[in-house]
């Protein structure tokens, strides 16, 4: 749950597989904010005061509340990036909706049993 931590693990593993020293395994926890599918709100089995604690922890928030205040970046800065991103996403999803979907034989192509 703290982007840098995650960044600073990957970067490692990266030097060291660069340097032939093998493979490192990441384990990263999260939290889940919500169900596990549409109609799942999660509340059957964890109270809102749990989920409230844990998006107070948002990493996501914290990253932007770290760059503001060492002056990395501005809150309208980061806006601007979040709109950006918005807007390419809408793009590709509009994209996909028009396309057409893929046979049915691709459910099991890229299945190993």
């Amino acid at each position: 749950m703290n982007v840098l931590d995650v960044y600073a693990a990957a970067s490692e593993a990266i030097s060291r597989a660069k340097r032939g020293d093998g493979p490192t395994l990441i384990e990263c926890e999260t939290y889940r904010y919500r169900g596990h599918g549409m109609y799942d709100t999660g509340l059957d089995y964890r109270t809102q005061e749990e989920i409230n604690e844990w998006m107070r922890r948002d990493p996501i928030e914290r990253l932007k509340q770290k760059l503001i205040a060492e002056k990395l970046a501005s809150d309208e800065g980061l806006e601007a990036i979040r709109s950006r991103v918005g807007s390419r996403i809408e793009e590709t999803v509009k994209f996909a909706q028009g396309r057409p979907y893929p046979p049915v034989e691709f459910l099991t192509k890229f299945v190993w049993t």
